[in-house]
């Protein structure tokens, strides 16, 4: 599969674990729409390299390297939900840390 020409699937969903709709996120975007002039300036502006602007969202195999390592998909994972919200201890601090970052 070439990098930057992927096209999403049947039945993709941009709910991510955290409730955020990954269509909505700039590397979500240019993988599969490719804009060199987007992907110039996300790389410049957060310091990443081309080649790791990459991702189908949360609950693809290609997500992007940050969100890898994200302790709510994570947890989510753990707890076998989809979307925190089903989880049985939402809203939960990894939640409040979320929305208190958001807050701000």
């Amino acid at each position: 599969m070439e990098m930057g020409k992927k096209k999403e699937k049947e039945g993709f969903s941009p709910l991510s674990y955290c409730g955020f709709d990954c269509s909505l996120c700039p590397i979500y975007r240019v993988t599969v729409n490719p804009h060199p002039e987007t992907e110039d300036e996300i790389c410049k502006r957060y310091g990443y390299n081309h080649s790791e602007l990459i991702c189908m969202g949360c609950h693809s195999v290609l997500v992007f390297k940050y969100c890898r390592e994200c302790e709510i998909a994570q947890c989510a994972k753990k707890n076998n939900v989809n979307v925190c919200f089903h989880c049985k201890d939402f809203p939960c601090k990894l939640m409040k840390k979320i929305d208190d970052f958001h807050k701000k």
